[in-house]
């Protein structure tokens, strides 16, 4: 009994520990504190995988990186995020900046801490606090993620093939010129050739594929002769334009005209989603057939617009002026 003695002075302070809340336990329902957050250490990237959760309650020590996905941050967000080619919807907090490019971006009264940088995209920010500036560049674009990423990639080919058109009237206008004279009276000829023309080219193709050097080569002079076919027919095409608004136009003017009529024809149609898509896919079968096909024929036809014989022919000397006829005093 003796023995045991000594442990009783302890029964306070072991009964007060017990009483005590252990620390980080969760607090009374009663109490004002919020429990602490989970937290969660290291970059997130995210490439055409899945999407990137934040959970209320969660903080991310960090920056988000996201391509082709969905980015929700209901808690906290110490880095920067990045959304390209998606969504990024914020009602948490953002230490840095949130970026978006070509993508959706909410933040539905949310924090950012850094700059709100749009790009290509669209944005919503209604009771959202922006801790340094908004810099928006959405040019012209109220369309979805996956359309607006097809407008501008549409908008940059038709950018490079106004310049090619611009290089090849400027350089070779002679023979562009030459191609759009002999479009009128040798088209249903020039459908033919071009037709004959694709299927065997689809045949050098693959035969030239072997090689890492002829592949290469054969892409880029079917790509310009087809090019200077379709401006030969733009030309022509042009021109009757012109006449018809009662104007005699340039060549490079007639040209262009065409071009800017197709750009447009292309690039209206991706404002209405999937049925945008049937209609450029239809617009573009029908350019194949009725511009592209025939291009590649006049271009062969014409021998790229060079002239039908080396030699221009020779000249005939003018005929001789008639003789005077005789005055009457001279006659007999």
């Amino acid at each position: 009994m003796n023995r045991r003695r000594p442990l009783l002075p302890l029964l306070p302070l072991t009964l007060a520990l017990v009483s005590c809340p252990a620390a980080g336990a969760e607090p009374p329902a009663g109490g004002a504190e919020p429990a602490p957050a989970v937290v969660h250490r290291g970059n997130v990237v995210a490439i055409f995988t899945s999407d990137v959760v934040i959970p209320e309650g969660t903080r991310r020590v960090g920056d988000v990186t996201c391509i082709g996905g969905t980015v929700r941050i209901d808690g906290t967000l110490t880095g920067e995020v990045v959304v390209i080619a998606g969504s990024l919807t914020v009602t948490g907090s953002v230490g840095g900046s949130a970026v978006g490019v070509l993508s959706d971006v909410a933040i539905e009264d949310g924090r950012v801490g850094g700059d709100l940088i749009n790009i290509l995209g669209d944005y919503r920010a209604e009771g959202a606090r922006i801790g340094r500036q908004i810099v928006d560049w959405s040019f012209g674009g109220d369309l979805p993620g996956l359309g607006r990423i097809l407008f501008w990639a549409r908008f940059g080919g038709l950018l490079l093939t106004f310049v090619l058109l611009v290089l090849i009237v400027v350089v070779a206008p002679d023979r562009v010129a030459r191609i759009a004279d002999a479009a009128p009276a040798r088209y249903a000829s020039a459908f033919f050739v071009g037709l004959l023309a694709y299927v065997l080219l689809s045949v050098v193709f693959v035969l030239v594929t072997a090689t890492l050097i002829g592949l290469p080569i054969a892409l880029l002079a079917y790509f310009v002769f087809k090019w200077l076919g379709i401006a030969g027919v733009f030309l022509a095409i042009g021109r009757r334009l012109g006449r018809a608004l009662g104007r005699e136009m340039s060549a490079l003017g007639a040209v262009l005209l065409v071009f800017a009529i197709w750009s447009a024809l292309l690039l209206v149609p991706s404002a209405f989603g999937i049925a945008g898509l049937v209609v450029i896919a239809l617009l573009r079968l029908g350019f194949l057939c009725l511009v592209d096909i025939p291009a590649l024929g006049l271009v062969l036809l014409t021998r790229a617009g060079s002239r039908t014989s080396k030699h221009p022919p020779a000249r005939t000397a003018p005929p001789p002026p008639p003789l005077p006829e005789p005055s009457p005093a001279a006659r007999p």
